[in-house]
């Protein structure tokens, strides 16, 4: 026998092969069950939603069913019968279903209000003969979000990973990661069950990836084959993915908007898995213009330096870089921060005034910046403002050696939470608990008796009353590196010189650990002044040149100058120099 779902109506039918395949071919209609039934044909179930879209056969031999277009998913029993609601939703499509061998289900859920007809079928071209290759046509913007959910046995459906603006279409399991093919620019998620945090693949060169099926392993393998095989859409074709591929592999980015044209300086990245330096290849390509085909210049190779990748003179308002990796493991990159320096435009003068004469001003000087700002002034981007108002209004002042982290973490039925955060620094195996078990939403210690280094760091979220104890649930985010630097930066090199009318201080320097920030300038005779930019203009290295040029009649009375080069944590080395 087999399942058929059908819509409008939403039916399950159960068809008795052999007796259907007797039936032959009747060209009238049927509709009656008795003439359905005569044919092997009789019903199993039915919903009141228009459609059922997914079925899947659980471990204990029931029927998962996910609809449309409430997106609703329904579970009936063995032998047919009334179905049972898993979950209720609206404006929605169960695109998928994989069950498990434990009797768990995975299910990928679309919502949207308007149907996807429009993004999986390209129109044809008016007056095109049928034989006619089809174009690849731009896609439809997808508007709707889509989620992945996990139905453990008896328990309540868990919601794992949402995505804005693309589509998920079908799930895979490959080891501890749930592949999802999707759209709308062929992106091929994934989810990693034991991690708990999403992923990113190298995506397709289609608009959509439809459908995924693993490929039985060879005869003589051992275990799953690692590989899939992948329906595209606009242009239609076949892909292979492939987890086992040879060790060379590439991603490419989307085109990137720095939002003006500006002189590309270092890519960084916060963290790689599994690949150093020399086994990753990154080339950059730059355009002025949006069209993601012409106007673009050639692939070109990024140096590695200063932890960094780096170019020359590579200028655009439009970027895509391309990654490269000869690791023979999985690759793993974390976010990456790319720096930039945006177009230079000349003054423009908006009003000028000539003064009655014979008057006098008396300059105000200029107000220093205060020593105490709110915590507000330093985070810029906050999501949940109205949680931590009281905690951005907290005052901000000097404290060598303090160190302040802070998070937000919510719960969808309002437990309360209790944190935990741990550091373990770069090469250990332990992990150091800073706060344990606080309602805080924030942590500050002292880095004085730490050893320099990046620290690992991790945040444990459990929830505590008015939850019962036996079904508290605990999280274990992984969270940003932090880098612990009490090393004064190198100077390698350090002058002060009179050229013509002026004096020029040159700083030559270099840090271990983090970014130079800038230099300060002290001059015997009072004058006092700050640079933050290096030569080269873009402030992305661990070793930068600084210049500065003073008039030489605001330093006529001074013959000495107190240096100061600071790196980005705040430590500074000072040389007294003469000229």
């Amino acid at each position: 026998t087999a399942l058929v779902a059908t819509g409008n109506p939403a039916r399950l039918y159960r068809i008795d092969l052999p007796k259907f395949s007797a039936g032959g071919v009747t060209p009238e209609k049927i509709t009656d069950a008795k003439s359905l039934a005569d044919r092997g044909v009789t019903t199993f179930g039915e919903v009141r939603d228009r459609n059922l879209r997914r079925i899947a056969r659980l471990a204990d031999g029931r029927i998962a069913a996910g609809s449309s277009p409430k997106g609703n998913v329904y579970v009936f029993p063995r032998e047919g019968g009334a179905p049972v609601f898993l979950q209720e939703n609206r404006d929605a499509e169960v695109t998928d279903l994989l069950p498990q061998p434990d009797g768990g289900l995975y299910a990928s859920i679309v919502f949207s209000g308007n149907t996807g007809e429009s993004r999986l079928t390209p129109p044809r071209r008016d007056n095109a003969k049928e034989a006619d290759p089809l174009p690849a046509s731009p896609p439809e913007k997808f508007g709707g979000r889509s989620s992945l959910y996990w139905f453990p046995v008896n328990g309540f459906p868990e919601l794992l990973t949402s995505r804005t603006g693309i589509a998920f279409y079908r799930l895979a399991k490959h080891r501890d990661v749930i592949v999802i093919a999707s759209g709308e620019l062929g992106e091929l998620l994934g989810y990693d069950l034991k991690a708990r945090y999403s992923l990113t693949f190298a995506g397709s060169i289609s608009s959509q990836l439809n459908s995924i099926v693993p490929l039985p392993a060879l005869a003589g393998d051992k275990g799953e084959s690692g590989k899939f095989l992948l329906l595209r859409n606009n242009a239609a074709g076949l892909a292979v993915l492939d987890f086992n591929a040879p060790p060379s592999r590439e991603a490419e980015t989307r085109r990137l908007d720095l939002g003006s044209p500006a002189l590309l300086g270092a890519l960084r990245f916060n963290r790689m898995r599994n690949v150093s330096d020399q086994q990753l290849t990154v080339e950059v390509k730059a355009s002025s213009g949006s069209d993601e085909v012409e106007g673009w210049t050639p692939w070109t190779p990024l140096k590695f330096s200063d932890a960094a990748w780096q170019t020359e003179d590579m200028r655009g308002r439009y970027f895509k870089l391309r990654l490269r990796s000869t690791a023979a493991a999985s690759v793993e990159i974390d976010k990456g921060g790319l720096f930039s320096l945006p177009q230079n435009h000349r003054p423009v003068l908006q009003e000028f005034r000539v003064l009655s004469p014979n008057f006098s001003l008396l300059v105000q000087p200029d107000t220093p910046a205060p020593a105490i700002v709110s915590l507000s002034q330093l985070v810029q981007k906050d999501e949940d403002r109205p949680r931590r108002s009281n905690l951005l209004s907290s005052q901000v002042v000097p404290a060598p050696g303090t160190q302040v982290v802070l998070w937000t973490v919510t719960d969808s039925d309002g437990d309360n939470l209790a944190a935990t955060f741990s550091l373990r620094r770069d090469g250990d195996a332990n992990w150091t608990d800073i706060v344990v078990n606080t309602r805080d939403a924030y942590a500050q210690f002292d880095t004085a008796h730490l050893p320099d280094g990046i620290y690992f760091t991790r945040l444990v979220a459990t929830e505590i009353e008015p939850r019962p104890s036996a079904e508290r649930l605990s999280a274990t985010f992984e969270t940003d590196d932090l880098v612990i630097d009490h090393q004064r930066p190198e100077l390698l090199e350090c002058t002060a010189k009179r050229v013509g009318d002026k004096v020029v201080v040159t700083v030559h320097g270099r840090d271990g650990l983090s970014l130079l920030d800038g230099i300060e300038v002290l001059f015997n005779n009072g004058v006092h002044e700050t640079l933050e930019q290096p030569v080269d203009g873009i402030r992305d290295g661990r070793e930068e040149t600084f210049s500065m040029e003073i008039p030489h009649p605001r330093v006529a009375n001074a013959n000495s100058v107190e240096v100061t080069l600071y790196d980005t944590a705040g430590n500074g080395s000072t040389k007294r120099l003469t000229w």
